[in-house]
């Protein structure tokens, strides 16, 4: 799911990103884009909340190959 559909689709199930959390995302998945010269498109995979932290998951989509590979990241 691309970062401009999460407010509108997870406010329906109540599980949506604070706006710390939005922003925070987009920073940090344009460094990791950076740092690491990634090609493909970052997707936000999902929120999973843990005891102590709570983990945003995004997912790299490199379909420049050929076959179509998934990277996955966490912050």
């Amino acid at each position: 799911m691309e970062l401009n559909n999460i407010t509108r689709l997870s406010a329906l199930n109540g599980a949506s990103l604070n706006g710390e959390e939005m922003s925070g995302l987009q920073v940090a998945m344009q460094q990791r884009k950076l740092e690491e010269n990634l090609i493909g498109k970052l997707y936000f995979w999902g929120k999973i909340f843990g005891s102590k932290q709570d983990y945003l998951i995004v997912f790299l989509l490199d379909t420049t190959g050929e076959f179509p590979s998934r990277k996955y990241y966490f912050w």
